[in-house]
């Protein structure tokens, strides 16, 4: 169609590390950045691929063999409603906000403790809506005329935050590592 690719995704990126006492045992980090994510490509090839194909419906055909459901089709049994998938013109490409603040601390010689505040917004995240659902086994909500209508949209959104927590043992010959995130 007439769509047009979205060219004006900049992603800016920035992080810090600060020896708090020059000493290398207590460090303060952070960073922040803006990142996108994929393209829209495989939902125009949904939407081309429903417009030129037919999906036929059998209520318990009593069989899964292709060619026994091919001669039905042929015989002119089945539902054969078209079913659409519609994108809008405009589609932005999903991004995510994300900035973090953590703490370094050398515990004693070969022991370390890392935690860190982790926070991502997701937005214009690509969500499905399928308004011609069914209401019982013969009636759709919007149209009888068409099978499933799936419509593609990018006003979804998501947040997430965490705590990021890792103690680390490093000896000669040795190292171990043990973490845990609390997320929400």
């Amino acid at each position: 169609g007439d769509r047009k690719n979205d060219l004006n995704n900049f992603a800016p990126r920035m992080s810090f590390s600060w020896d708090v006492k020059g000493d290398g045992r207590t460090y303060v980090r952070g960073g922040a950045g803006l990142m996108y994510d994929r393209i829209t490509t495989f939902m125009s090839f949904f939407e081309k691929r429903a417009a030129g194909w037919r999906v036929y419906n059998f209520t318990n055909p009593g069989t899964r063999d292709p060619e026994v459901l091919r001669d039905r089709v042929r015989n002119g049994q089945g539902s054969n409603l078209l079913s659409l998938n519609l994108m809008k013109k405009d589609m932005q490409v999903p991004y995510n906000v994300q900035a973090s603040l953590g703490l370094g601390q050398q515990l004693a010689e070969g022991l370390a403790l890392n935690i860190d505040y982790i926070h991502q917004d997701a937005k214009n995240l690509y969500v499905q809506v399928t308004p011609n659902y069914r209401t019982s086994s013969t009636t759709r909500n919007l149209t009888n005329s068409f099978g499933d209508i799936t419509l593609y949209d990018d006003f979804g959104e998501a947040t997430f935050d965490a705590i990021a927590t890792s103690v680390t043992l490093d000896r000669p010959g040795l190292r171990l590592n043990g973490a845990y995130t609390l997320g929400w």
